[in-house]
């Protein structure tokens, strides 16, 4: 296919989408440019090919996908996938979460530092310090402890990505009470976690409220993002290039994070947002 050629049926497809909003028309021409451009297959296998070859996260293939069908539909060329070809839709805790309140995250690290070797106290800890999912936390992903670390499997598109996090000994005394049980009971301790603490729970709260002010309070307190997104588990995406050109090692990150060495670019400690908490 000549550059040409793919000039063309971009310019086609300019026109089709030109009703679309601005950053859906610059997103669409985005994917169908690095599509034709890196395969231009339209072929069944072709498209599966190329969208199993790209490092996007699960949403932004949902988008390649109606992205490239509306190409097809541009150059009258059957579009040859479905429904059941889209990858699933993020969870509702991912979308419809509230963030908790940063004064609160704190009020249940100062509860349950309190009584180490608890299960619940090893969810709390494994949600404030590194943002865990309930999925993350349960049978569903299963979780190792070692000696020295937490061994966490992350879930991404192609495969199960396998993190380990190491721990000081004055920590690893937090997650010791910790147990590979159902997603259900991690999402009812929940609950228990904040009522012991004297915390009301707010409507729609879970473990990813957590996440969310983790997230949060890492962007307030100025950490870069291309170490706390990696640290917490977020797939790189298209629009965010300098996490897909990030290559520290994920020690070095998580060392980074955990204020176990300092940032190499700047020389300096980082200071996580709740660990100090768990003194």
């Amino acid at each position: 296919m000549s550059n040409q050629s793919i000039s063309e049926m971009l310019k086609i497809f300019d026109v089709d989408i030109s009703r679309k909003s601005k950053d859906t028309q610059s997103t669409y021409h985005y994917i169908a440019n690095k599509f034709l451009n890196e395969s231009g297959d339209f072929s069944r296998h072709g498209i599966l090919s190329w969208l199993d070859s790209v490092d996007l996260s699960d949403n932004w293939h949902r988008v390649a996908h109606y992205a490239i069908s509306r190409l097809c539909k541009s150059l009258e060329i059957k579009f040859p996938l479905d429904r059941d070809d889209l990858t699933a839709k993020p969870d509702e805790d991912t979308l419809c979460t509230p963030t908790m309140q940063s004064d609160d995250v704190k009020l249940l690290i100062e509860y349950w530092r309190n009584f180490p070797g608890e299960y619940t106290t090893s969810l709390v800890f494994m949600g404030t310090v590194f943002g865990r999912r309930s999925s993350e936390m349960s049978t569903t992903k299963m979780v190792d402890i070692t000696k020295d670390s937490v061994v966490f499997r992350i879930a991404k598109r192609k495969a199960i990505t396998v993190r380990e996090y190491k721990l000081r000994e004055q920590h690893m005394k937090y997650i010791i009470g910790y147990e590979n049980l159902s997603e259900n009971n991690v999402r009812s301790h929940f609950r228990t976690a904040l009522h012991k603490a004297g915390i009301k729970v707010m409507e729609n709260q879970n473990w990813h409220s957590i996440r969310r002010r983790l997230v949060t309070s890492c962007d307030d307190l100025g950490i870069p993002d291309k170490l706390y997104k990696r640290f917490i588990g977020w797939a790189p995406t298209i629009d965010d290039m300098a996490s897909v050109y990030n290559h520290h090692s994920f020690d070095t990150v998580t060392g980074i994070m955990l204020g176990q060495i300092p940032n190499p670019e700047t020389g300096i400690f980082i200071k996580h947002p709740f660990l100090e908490g768990w003194k």
